[in-house]
């Protein structure tokens, strides 16, 4: 199950930091809606990891971890903008970055494993 995943593991305790730090937004963030962004794109790793595993193909579920991994750069630069707006401290922005290439790690590894057809044309 993809609950066991360690990526799934981390990806979900990375929506609670996210949530927690987006409730200390500007409420007058009505053009960026940064915090609106951070939120819907962090639940979207773990949602990309489960409907990846559904299939039992692992070329399909690799393709699922591959848009979790550019979701999670996006997040990467909210957060920066995040920094730079002064919405979150260097410390919030270093922790949630250190996190989310511990991530991106994991998912690599994972995606390296899987062999590629040789007939499959990208």
């Amino acid at each position: 199950m993809y609950h066991n995943l360690e990526m799934w593991q981390r990806s979900m305790r990375l929506v609670q930091e996210i949530y927690k730090i987006a409730r200390f937004f500007p409420m007058d963030n009505t053009i960026t809606k940064i915090p609106y962004k951070l939120r819907k794109l962090s639940v979207n790793v773990p949602l990309n990891i489960s409907r990846g595993f559904v299939f039992d193909n692992q070329l399909n579920f690799s393709n699922y971890i591959i848009l979790a991994i550019n979701t999670l750069e996006e997040i990467k630069e909210l957060l920066k903008q995040s920094y730079e707006l002064k919405f979150i401290e260097i410390s919030q922005k270093e922790s949630l970055d250190f996190e989310i290439n511990q991530i991106i790690q994991l998912m690599k590894k994972y995606t390296e494993k899987i062999e590629c057809p040789k007939n499959l044309i990208i």
